[in-house]
């Protein structure tokens, strides 16, 4: 061959690989020396600007492409190397600059990432990664920087469900987190939920007190005493309890804060009370029923007590009676009548007593119903 080797695509497309320093393939033709080259082309086009299928084919990105038999390591891909013929001191890095076109600019500097040392010395050299952005137009400036103390990663997730803003504070600070115990000083919280603590004394004081720790100094308000075991300051008369007793009605005074303010009494209207046994009920009979009050009762009420289901009343049900009560004419009622000494039942006929369903007058059976006698003074 003296003149072309591509008489059809499939010539044209032939490559051979030159091998590698040490286990070369020579070529011992001319075609063979133009198949080593495009294999060298194709290889170079490939690493530099993406996967592509022929040597003079012309890829629709840039890329940097390798390959090896790696499963589970990190291998070089692109090394950037910017070096210095004086001696460097902190400051000195590289850049990587990435590039576009906007409106005006073309190409217009879109971002960039710089590797800067603050520590060149020998044996501790400290490197940081400074990220660059543009701001209204304004020249790239550095808008994050990430460094570190130690040898170990930061590892930075989510599982958010939708997007989200985390703004951080114009301030030097260090985030304080929800998984250790830390100390937070010199803020002012507004509103705050609270939980309830889980030890004796809760781990923060308030804001006369300050800093950390159990609350201390003295108390204030409605306490007093020092923290932090203060006590409530007196507020009322001082007397304490119990008050009152079975002749007189204790008067208490409470403020809007639940403390007793002021201690009084008051005097019964009634400073006595009987209540009698279950009397029988006789017809045509006088019942004297002592109450013991040493005096005339200011209150007198006399019941019938239900002791065996009648005209549907059930057991203990009680109906009281007037002072005058009769049924059936003159013939049958109670009366009663009470002074210092008795409460006195006159009973003529046996009386009657409305059904409590069918609300009918009916006469009661003697033996299913008792007197109860109460009186007050």
């Amino acid at each position: 061959m003296t003149d072309d080797y591509s008489v059809d695509n499939t010539q044209m497309q032939s490559t051979t690989d030159p091998g590698e320093v040490g286990t070369e393939s020579k070529p011992t033709t001319l075609a063979g020396e133009l198949e080593r080259l495009r294999f060298a082309v194709k290889e170079l086009k490939q690493w530099c600007l993406g996967t592509i299928a022929q040597w003079y084919e012309s890829p629709t990105a840039q890329a940097v492409v390798s390959e090896d038999a790696r499963t589970n390591s990190v291998a070089v891909g692109l090394t950037v190397t910017r070096t210095t013929t004086a001696v460097p001191v902190a400051g000195i890095g590289v850049r990587l600059l990435l590039r576009a076109k906007s409106a005006d600019e073309a190409p217009s500097d879109f971002a960039a990432l710089d590797a800067v040392a603050t520590d060149v010395t020998a044996g501790s050299e400290d490197t940081v990664l400074d990220v660059l952005l543009r701001v209204a137009g304004a020249a790239l400036s550095a808008a994050f920087r990430f460094t570190t103390t130690t040898a170990f990663r930061a590892i930075f997730g989510h599982a958010n469900t939708a997007d989200r803003t985390y703004t951080l504070p114009d301030a030097t600070t260090t985030l304080v987190g929800t998984d250790v115990t830390q100390t937070l000083s010199a803020k002012t919280l507004t509103t705050p939920t609270i939980g309830e603590s889980t030890t004796a004394q809760p781990a923060h004081r308030g804001a006369a007190g300050g800093g950390a720790g159990a609350a201390a100094g003295a108390a204030g308000g409605d306490l007093t005493g020092s923290y932090p075991n203060p006590t409530l300051a007196a507020a009322g008369p001082g007397a304490t309890g119990p008050i009152g007793s079975a002749s007189v009605i204790p008067v208490v005074t409470i403020d809007a804060k639940g403390r007793v303010t002021a201690l009084g009494s008051a005097t019964p209207v009634f400073s006595a009370a009987f209540e009698s046994a279950e009397q029988t009920i006789t017809a045509d009979s006088v019942l004297n029923v002592a109450h013991g009050l040493g005096g005339m009762p200011k209150l007198v009420m006399v019941t019938v007590r239900n002791v065996s289901t009648e005209i549907n009343y059930a057991v203990n049900d009680e109906v009281p009676l007037t002072g005058t009560m009769t049924e059936m004419g003159s013939t049958a009622g109670a009366h009663i009548a009470f002074d210092a000494t008795n409460v006195t039942i006159l009973t003529a006929t046996l009386f009657q007593l409305r059904d409590k369903s069918t609300r009918a007058s009916t006469a009661i059976t003697a033996s299913k119903w008792r007197y109860v006698v109460r009186a007050w003074r």
